[in-house]
């Protein structure tokens, strides 16, 4: 977990300035696929630094980590929009 943290915090160095459920999110998703797998969501890491987090959790639908994880990224998804308001 320490190095799921410490991942996140490298994608994203503003982290500890996150809301718990956005850097829940962050954390659980290089835990579960790694710093390099996460880096390429580039439409969802840039959503994250702008602070579109709707936009963010939005733009997880059309991966294949939604389709693979199942529960996970809609609760992931849902978390995001939850924390954000729509954009586009």
């Amino acid at each position: 977990m320490k190095e799921a943290i410490a991942g996140a915090g490298q994608l994203f160095p503003n982290l500890s300035k996150y809301s718990f459920n956005v850097k829940k999110v962050l954390v659980d998703m290089v835990f579960n696929m790694g710093i390099d797998q996460v880096r390429e969501f580039k439409t969802f890491g840039k959503a994250i630094k702008e602070g579109r987090y709707w936009d963010a959790g939005h733009s997880l639908r059309d991966t294949l980590y939604y389709q693979q994880v199942g529960r996970r990224a809609v609760r992931n998804e849902f978390l995001l929009k939850g924390a954000g308001k729509q954009t586009n």
